[in-house]
């Protein structure tokens, strides 16, 4: 029986004077809305997250899809770089972006991120409306969708043509840690492990460069990393949403996830989803809700690997206001010649596979090649 969206408060108001004892699921309250009287009857404690876990593993048709978006990016950021030298605003990188995953029959995944300079430090960041003149970086996070499914890209290069030696550094020890991490993912590994081991590289290449100062150890106790250099997690699930999977934090650097329950948490024993090729199964519900089963990697997992280093002035200020003591950690000296670096960020999307992972993302990242395209020999690239 079918019957039109207005009538389903009359509806689940009959249905639970019939069965007063009944739970309505839902996702949240304001999704259908719901009338006050029935909130005694409703929890969001199942379905939400159910749905969640049906999203986590994407099947062959979903994959292709996020494939499809991620090539459409690949071209639109290839097209930015290639004509690098003939912009002179952020807005029109952004316009070329939207224009290029129009014509290739996608839309923006999400809003784009235009920065340069030391805008480049600012993580969400929208405003695009800046001049690149006297600029070293264009930080471009920008990702089509096609059919409903996401991409999620960032490449940062310059807009001379030529990374600045400070760039160059940073950039360097920006793909070590990606490289890193994807020297570990495959089915097992837990994500915190990989996120630590990015945190590792960071550490050891600012270390190098001067910028850090100290046992490793102490450095990351000081928290400098976390709350100045490397301000975001590694990376999180992509699928319907960019940021897929949002409900429990199921691929988070910590050991458990988050989530409001209406009813106060209620449990079940068992959570099943059928898909091609088999059946998820979650034993223990509670294990799920703590994040303890999805820090696992797990094959048809899709999701981003992008560590970042920023320089960013008014959070390093911050910090020191929050831990004056902790500026020993810091040679300032040697951090003055990075702030008009901004900030690198390197974001690919990966498929986890069941001997590996899979890169979805084929967009160019290697500095030879990045300056090859940003130099105008390269305009045949596109």
């Amino acid at each position: 029986m079918a019957n039109y969206s207005s009538s389903l408060p009359t509806t689940l108001q009959a249905y639970t004077v019939a069965h007063p004892a009944a739970k309505i699921h839902i996702i949240h309250h304001q999704y259908p809305p719901i009338p006050t009287s029935l909130y005694q009857h409703c929890t969001n404690h199942l379905l939400k997250p159910a749905l969640d876990v049906s999203r986590v593993i994407k099947d062959a048709y979903e994959i292709e899809l996020i494939k499809v978006a991620n090539q459409i990016s690949t071209h639109a950021h290839l097209k930015i770089m290639a004509l690098v030298d003939t912009f002179t605003t952020e807005r029109e990188i952004e316009a070329e972006f939207i224009s290029e995953t129009i014509k290739r029959g996608g839309k923006l995944a999400y809003d784009t991120i235009a920065c340069s300079g030391r805008n480049c430090s600012i993580l969400h960041y929208v405003r695009n409306d800046q001049p690149l003149r006297n600029k070293q970086l264009i930080l471009l996070d920008a990702g089509a969708e096609y059919n409903l499914y996401a991409s999620d890209v960032t490449r940062t290069f310059p807009i001379s043509g030529t990374f600045s030696k400070e760039a160059k550094e940073i950039y360097t020890i920006v793909y070590k840690m990606q490289k890193t991490v994807f020297s570990m993912l495959k089915p097992g590994v837990k994500w915190r492990d990989c996120h630590f081991a990015a945190v590792d590289v960071a550490i050891e290449g600012l270390k190098e460069i001067g910028l850090l100062v100290g046992k490793k150890e102490d450095i990351l106790a000081s928290q400098v990393l976390g709350k100045v250099f490397f301000p975001h997690g590694l990376g999180h699930h992509v699928g319907l949403e960019t940021h897929d999977v949002l409900y429990y934090d199921l691929i988070s650097a910590s050991s458990g996830g988050s989530g409001d329950n209406v009813d106060g948490g209620m449990n079940t024993t068992k959570v099943r989803r059928r898909k091609a090729g088999g059946v998820i199964t979650i034993d223990e519900f509670d294990a799920f809700t703590k994040g303890e089963i999805y820090n696992h990697l797990k094959p048809g997992m899709t999701l981003t690997v992008e560590p970042g280093i920023y320089f960013n002035q008014p959070l390093y200020e911050d910090y020191l206001e929050t831990f004056p003591s902790n500026k020993t950690f810091v040679n300032e000296t040697v951090l003055s010649k990075y702030w008009d670096v901004g900030g690198v960020r390197i974001e690919d999307v990966v498929l986890i596979t069941e001997g590996g992972y899979e890169n979805l993302t084929p967009a160019p990242k290697e500095i030879v090649d990045i300056e090859r395209i940003t130099s105008c020999r390269a305009r045949s690239v596109v």
